[in-house]
């Protein structure tokens, strides 16, 4: 059996919680979107409007800062990947709520106690409800994990 991981975009864990293939048995699922709705401060909003009418590398780290946690700073190779997707690749909406596969699937959720987009409050009781399970909250994490926090995430992954 295989095993998936998603994060980075709301899509990703939307379409790993649809799968029903057989080949999948367990699934670490990071700051899921398709549980609930994305949340949009006016932080987050403006951050991203930047982004997207800008398109400068001093726009995606201001949009990248804003989903860190307190104490880490985007490293300059994200930040340029940002400006290249601002650049050449139009962003999508908030995917909804996914279709959950009817299969069972040993399945993990991190999520950032920092987390803008998905906040504990409001992922935690979705995931409880929606997957029986408790996400594992990762004290001083943003939406970008993976980046804040590798070795908690390879943990999670191999565990």
């Amino acid at each position: 059996m295989s095993r998936s991981w998603s994060w980075g975009t709301p899509w990703g864990p939307r379409i790993a919680l649809s799968s029903d293939s057989r080949r999948v048995g367990r699934q670490v699922l990071v700051s899921p979107g398709g549980l609930t709705r994305l949340r949009l401060t006016p932080a987050v909003v403006a951050a991203s409007a930047a982004w997207v009418l800008r398109r400068s590398p001093a726009a995606s780290a201001g949009l990248l800062r804003t989903m860190h946690g307190p104490g880490h700073t985007p490293r300059q190779l994200v930040v340029d990947w940002m400006t290249l997707v601002a650049k050449h690749v139009r962003t999508s909406t908030d995917p909804g709520k996914a279709r959950i596969a009817a299969r069972d699937v040993d399945r993990s959720v991190l999520v950032g106690d920092h987390d803008v987009f998905l906040p504990v409050r409001a992922l935690a009781p979705t995931v409880r409800d929606t997957l029986g399970i408790e996400p594992q909250i990762v004290p001083s994490a943003g939406h970008l994990m993976i980046e804040e926090q590798p070795a908690r995430l390879a943990s999670a992954c191999l565990g």
